[in-house]
């Protein structure tokens, strides 16, 4: 299962109130790696074979279907090895808002790293998220 991380974190709004925050990590074995990586290879690898299975999909490639398949099957080893590689992702930042002084939570995408620039769920003001020092 994978593990969570939490990092102390500054929430900062235009006029610069500051509030302390929690940017929220996970952090997945490597079977779970292995696991997503392996999923992501076989989803693409069977489009592929969708693609050779139906002519129409060829136009697209103006290749010979074998290619198509060369081209996806490299494909899915890239995506794949980058699944593979992901070892912490980024899951949310939690604490308080400075400008409504609401608890909130804000969802973050995977690649996100701090410093970024999000907006409070509850009020929609934006939020500077910094590392806290």
């Amino acid at each position: 299962m994978a593990k969570r991380l939490e990092t102390p974190v500054l929430l900062v709004n235009q006029p610069g109130e500051k509030q302390q925050g929690k940017f929220i990590w996970k952090q997945f074995t490597t079977g779970e790696r292995l696991h997503m990586a392996g999923v992501w290879f076989i989803v693409i690898f069977g489009l592929a074979n969708c693609v050779y299975l139906i002519p129409i999909l060829h136009l697209p490639f103006i290749a010979y279907p074998r290619t198509s398949i060369g081209g996806f099957f490299v494909l899915a080893l890239l995506v794949a090895w980058r699944q593979y590689r992901r070892n912490v992702v980024a899951d949310g930042v939690g604490g308080r808002c400075p400008s409504c002084k609401k608890d909130m939570v804000v969802d973050l995408d995977g690649d996100d790293r701090v410093p970024l620039r999000k907006y409070c769920p509850l009020c929609g003001k934006p939020l500077d998220i910094i590392e806290s020092s």
